[in-house]
């Protein structure tokens, strides 16, 4: 390739490269060759010990963790904490983007307590700033709420997740997709405290106009849990037609 003939083969630039490759692999629903894309880029870039090397261990970590592999995944989720750490400082928006790496892990294997533990560390870090990422500060809301409904404490999720949605809006640009998920979450919390047409408003929300012909694979999952809600509410005709059209 152009770049291993101008540069090192060990070179850092070839790393990131791999780095790249990783998340666009990723993306495309391509985990385990996201994954091998992580690994050669961390065995390249780790004797740097720079913020790249925090970002492509933090990188690795979390598709370990998608994967199951916990351990493996805290391994390389400390790794890059501590870089950032050292490098940013422990009150640093990237340590901050790290503990919530590390949270996740824990939450994905439902230790449920020591997820908490660093969501809020990471709030407070944000805080403490006036950081200005919101996205990362509403991913972290959250990965915060998900707690909340996990403990039946749904008022705190509602609001959690509320602020999530007016932090991340705060954005002029932002993921739709992160956008829809907490919204997603919110319309689920309103499920389970009964309050199914604030529910049914979000869905709709995020869909748009349910009637258009607009039954894509980003949005099957929304209307997959549109459908079960007015099944669940006894409007059969209206969950019929949702079920038919995504078939």
């Amino acid at each position: 390739s152009i770049k291993k003939k101008i540069y090192e083969p060990n070179a850092e630039e070839i790393a990131l490269t791999y780095n790249d490759l990783g998340i666009m692999s990723y993306r495309l629903g391509e985990i385990y060759k996201s994954l091998e894309y992580f690994l050669k880029s961390s065995e390249i870039i780790k004797k740097y010990k720079n913020e790249n090397t925090a970002e492509v261990f933090n990188n690795l970590g979390s598709i370990y963790t998608e994967l199951g592999f916990f351990k493996k995944a805290d391994s390389f989720l400390q790794k890059g904490s501590e870089i950032n750490k050292r490098i940013f400082g422990v009150d640093s928006d990237n340590y901050a983007i790290s503990l919530n790496y590390i949270g996740k892990n824990y939450v994905v294997q439902e230790i449920f307590s020591e997820g908490k533990k660093y969501f809020n560390e990471a709030l407070n870090i944000f805080n403490k700033n006036n950081s200005k990422d919101y996205e990362n500060i509403s991913v972290v809301l959250q990965n915060l709420g998900y707690i909340y409904i996990y403990d039946g404490e749904y008022d705190e999720a509602v609001n959690t997740f509320l602020k999530a949605i007016e932090t991340l809006e705060k954005n002029k640009e932002f993921e739709l997709e992160i956008f829809n998920t907490i919204k997603n979450n919110l319309a689920l919390t309103y499920i389970y405290q009964g309050k199914y047409k604030k529910a049914e408003l979000i869905y709709l929300e995020i869909l748009e106009d349910p009637k258009k012909d607009s039954f894509n694979i980003e949005n099957l999952s929304y209307f997959s849990n549109l459908a079960l809600l007015y099944n669940h509410l006894g409007s059969y005709v209206k969950a019929e037609k949702i079920h038919l059209n995504i078939l």
